[in-house]
């Protein structure tokens, strides 16, 4: 088995891990580590579809990137905005702010997105994409320029 394939399942075995966490941890009162572990799951997701993709996905901003690019290519923003409630998670480790209901459902949203992401994962990106725009074309050249070592 390649590296690279090795690396994809390994984020997508992350990936189910971490939510199946966040279950647990909800479920026990720990809206701190539920909070994290559902971000988790879903910047894992996103990783993998990096991987199977040859995609760059080292950082925070590059999550977004391949969120975005994702959803430009696929035609649907609800990915963008899937995600940008799982970062609501991310902010909620660090915040605590969120109560237990409102972890309850953003972990919803997230599991949505898993399941969403797991079917393009194996998809290949729509042909007819093309970057028109100055922000598409550096965000491709962001996901798919070597990586600086």
């Amino acid at each position: 088995m390649s590296t690279e394939n090795q690396e994809l399942i390994k984020h997508a075995q992350l990936s189910r891990w971490c939510i199946q966490q966040a279950e647990d941890y909800l479920r026990s009162g720990n809206n701190i580590q539920a909070s994290e572990k559902g971000w988790g799951a879903a910047a894992q997701a996103l990783k993998a579809i990096a991987e199977e993709r040859g995609w760059n996905h080292g950082g925070h901003s590059l999550l977004m990137d391949i969120a975005k690019q994702v959803s430009d290519e696929q035609g649907r923003m609800d990915i963008v905005a899937w995600f940008g409630t799982a970062q609501s998670l991310h902010v909620n480790f660090y915040e605590d702010s969120l109560p237990s209901d409102f972890v309850e459902a953003y972990l919803d949203v997230v599991k949505s997105l898993l399941l969403d992401l797991e079917g393009i994962r194996s998809e290949r990106p729509f042909a007819s994409f093309t970057p028109e725009t100055r922000d598409e074309r550096n965000r491709l050249r962001r996901l798919t320029r070597e990586s600086q070592s």
